[in-house]
């Protein structure tokens, strides 16, 4: 997953409308990223060349919005079980807990690697492996989250370090321990 937010979709603020269209409040977190590897849709496409790495980021991104909108336009797990009628309510639900949960969600779509690396027999781990390919879509995916929309964290309307990060997970996490320590009902 990734962080950040970008220019196809920017973050939210707390006046901004939803996916949805609906007004709605911050979102606790900035943004999510779905990694799609093994995409049907870029399957036997050649590798990226300069530029298109935001044309494909555009595509994803608008695909992702209309999934998250409507349920529909992936051709994937969620899109299919909603035009088989099977779950509809469920996957609603879980769209409508991501949609609450973070301000920007998007999808960025991965070839498939190379057969190396999917069997494990010759495969070294070294992204050479991976084929021309799947490095250009991986290094565009790079490049757009690392060197183009890095942005920091904010909790409660504060940025936040990787320190303050660490702090406050740790606080959060802590609080799992003793459940003595929750308010009753």
């Amino acid at each position: 997953m990734a962080a950040g937010g970008d220019a196809q979709g920017g973050t939210a603020s707390k006046s901004d409308e939803g996916v949805s269209g609906r007004r709605v409040a911050a979102a606790p977190f900035q943004h999510v990223t779905v990694l799609v590897r093994d995409s049907a849709n870029i399957a036997g496409l050649p590798p990226l060349q300069d530029g298109e790495g935001d044309t494909h980021a555009a595509t994803c991104h608008e695909v992702m919005q209309n999934i998250m909108r409507e349920g529909g336009g992936g051709g994937g797990a969620a899109g299919g079980a909603a035009a088989e009628g099977e779950g509809i309510e469920d996957i609603r639900g879980t769209r409508e807990q991501i949609m609450r949960c973070f301000q920007c969600v998007t999808m960025f779509e991965l070839p498939f690697p190379a057969m190396e690396v999917m069997s494990g027999r010759g495969f070294s781990g070294k992204v050479a492996g991976c084929g021309d390919t799947f490095v250009s879509y991986m290094r565009s995916f790079v490049e757009r989250t690392v060197q183009k929309n890095l942005k920091p964290k904010v909790l409660a309307g504060h940025v936040v370090s990787a320190h303050g990060i660490r702090l406050y997970l740790q606080t959060y996490i802590s609080l799992f321990k003793d459940v003595n320590s929750f308010p009753s009902p």
